[in-house]
């Protein structure tokens, strides 16, 4: 078993934003709005959805762990619940900042 650390950032880079645009996104919000039990769920937890983003990137050549095909796939599903909380974060917290950027008026020059 070996680590592939550009896959790790590859993994981080792609399921952090997939998530993001598929449940908080303004853009699928007719879509994440209206789901209900199980999938309601999934797509609010990050690290739930994380999980099976994991799994389906892996599934297309994604593989952060090499090793035997299960160790790939289980450690490509469990890397991808601990990345995509993490990296949705950092999305959301520099939405947050520049939305308070804009809302802040002008500053006068005190000259």
């Amino acid at each position: 078993m070996h680590l592939n650390p550009e896959h790790l950032v590859l993994l981080a880079l792609l399921a952090g934003p997939l998530h993001w645009i598929i449940a908080r996104s303004a853009i699928a919000k007719p879509f994440w709005s209206r789901a209900t039990g199980y999938a309601d769920k999934l797509l609010r937890c990050a690290g739930c959805s994380g999980f099976w983003l994991g799994l389906g990137l892996s599934a297309l050549g994604v593989r952060p762990v090499g090793g035997p095909a299960v160790v790939e796939y289980l450690a490509a599903a469990v890397l991808g619940a601990l990345v995509t909380p993490v990296i949705e974060g950092v999305l959301l917290w520099g939405n947050a900042v520049s939305t308070v950027e804009e809302a802040e008026p002008p500053r006068a020059d005190p000259e």
